[in-house]
């Protein structure tokens, strides 16, 4: 062998284990990369979780008021659950001088918004009729039949609950009326 083929294998040597000494590095390089790597995953992590935390720790809150608004309107309702109802009227002998009062009381039921102080009246022609002959009765606000019915004052101090209104009637004796069935109707009225 000759110098020349020994300087080749020596560079062949040198090359070699050059090469070897740069694929170590670089394997070191890549296990020393892929750990920074996983260091600087964690660490990212790490960073945000303590945004997170930091965010709602430190966490503002502003207020506004809502105004909230409702008008209630003054209302009443009345209807009858009782109608008035006299019964038999004798023109020739109980009722040709005395009154005939009535059977069952008329009933109204008032309902108003509480706090209203409503008036109850009825408006007639205070009259029942049967083809062309006419009864004519009277209304009152009391079960003796004294205080003729006009204006009934109300309250509802309290609540809305239904009131009721009672009316009394009689028909005066003496009306001289053929034999039938006599109807009419009369208004009650409530106003507030």
């Amino acid at each position: 062998m000759n110098d020349r083929d020994d300087t080749k294998r020596g560079s062949a040597g040198h090359q070699q284990s050059n090469q070897i000494a740069i694929n170590n590095g670089l394997r070191a390089a890549q296990e020393k990369e892929g750990k920074i790597m996983k260091n600087s995953v964690k660490v990212t992590v790490l960073v945000a979780l303590f945004a997170l935390a930091t965010t709602s720790m430190f966490a503002a809150t502003a207020t506004s008021t809502i105004n909230v608004s409702a008008n209630v309107a003054n209302v009443c309702t009345i209807s009858t659950t009782t109608n008035l109802a006299f019964g038999a009227y004798d023109p020739v002998f109980t009722n040709a001088v005395n009154p005939k009062f009535e059977t069952a009381p008329a009933a109204v039921s008032v309902s108003c918004t509480k706090g209203t102080l409503p008036t109850v009246t009825i408006a007639g022609p205070f009259t029942i009729t049967n083809g062309t002959d006419t009864l004519n009765y009277s209304l009152f606000s009391d079960l003796n039949h004294t205080t003729a019915f006009g204006t009934v004052n109300l309250t509802f101090a309290l609540s809305k609950a239904p009131q009721l209104v009672s009316v009394w009637g009689l028909i005066p004796g003496g009306q001289d009326v053929s034999a039938g069935s006599y109807l009419g109707t009369a208004t009650a009225q409530v106003n507030y």
